[in-house]
């Protein structure tokens, strides 16, 4: 599977803690407009190949993801949209480390500190 369309459904819950291990192929993942929580799981770094993340709005409690923890997108990963998502916490430094990253959406979030100086590379 390449892609991986859920958005504007009524699924609840947590997101499941294993959805990257199964979906190592999948390239392009969507997520928003559900009534999903929790925080985004680790495991999602197994699919290595992911070129878009899009999950906004859903009610996430957790931080926005170490990029340190997900190497495996330093590459790949060129979409990154968590907006409306309730965020909270940091922008990681480690965001730097994702040279294909064209478009980033944290917006409308909990979000804290200071924008890294590594945004952008």
């Amino acid at each position: 599977m390449k892609m991986m369309e859920l958005s504007g459904n009524q699924f609840s819950g947590h997101l499941p803690s294993t959805i990257g291990l199964s979906l190592q192929n999948l390239e392009e993942l969507y997520l928003g407009d559900n009534t999903l929580t929790g925080v985004i799981p680790s495991s999602i770094t197994n699919a290595s190949i992911l070129t878009i993340i899009s999950m906004g709005p859903i009610f996430l409690t957790g931080v926005v993801p170490n990029f340190a923890s997900i190497g495996n997108f330093s590459i790949s990963l060129q979409v990154f949209r968590a907006f409306g998502c309730h965020i909270k916490g940091a922008i990681p430094d480690e965001i730097g480390n994702l040279s294909s990253l064209a478009d980033l959406y944290i917006d409308s979030n909990h979000l804290t500190g200071f924008i890294p100086r590594t945004l952008g590379n």
